[in-house]
């Protein structure tokens, strides 16, 4: 991690860190991720975007870095992701594009904050979800994509 994020630092690049703790972990993880991130990111840059899937972790990254923006991702199990991007103060929400639908979307635009959509590898399904109000989508095969997004530019 403390390579990845000092080459990304030292070529002014952004970056969303998601930390993915195993169960019970939640804390130590968040915890051992911010302190390097913290570590290596200058107070000039726009910090990085700190997301997970776990409150947990998100609520120590509040705790620790309150002023780093935050995304929530979202599952359908968690049927109280409202008020917990509320709490936490997210910047963004991140949503699972398999199975999503365009009232699911409307839901999470709702919100008022970007809605991030991965993964996202078939170009049609992207022109979809950016149709439906997705502000961004997230691709193992981004040149794909924009290639095929251009003519919408």
């Amino acid at each position: 991690l403390e390579e990845a994020l000092e080459a990304i630092e030292e070529r002014g690049m952004g970056v969303n860190i998601e930390i993915t703790p195993c169960p019970g972990r939640e804390v130590d993880t968040a915890e051992a991720v911010l302190d390097v991130a913290s570590r290596l990111w200058g107070d000039d840059d726009a910090p990085p975007l700190i997301s997970s899937l776990q409150y947990v972790s998100l609520e120590t990254a509040f705790d620790m870095l309150d002023s780093w923006p935050r995304g929530l991702h979202i599952d359908e199990e968690i049927t109280s992701w409202k008020e917990i991007a509320e709490h936490l103060d997210v910047s963004t929400l991140h949503a699972l594009a398999d199975g999503l639908t365009d009232e699911q979307v409307d839901t999470y635009i709702d919100l008022q904050k970007p809605l991030l959509i991965y993964p996202v590898n078939d170009p049609q399904r992207a022109k979809e979800l950016l149709r439906w109000g997705a502000d961004h989508i997230l691709s193992a095969t981004p040149d794909l994509i924009r290639e095929t997004l251009q003519p919408m530019n």
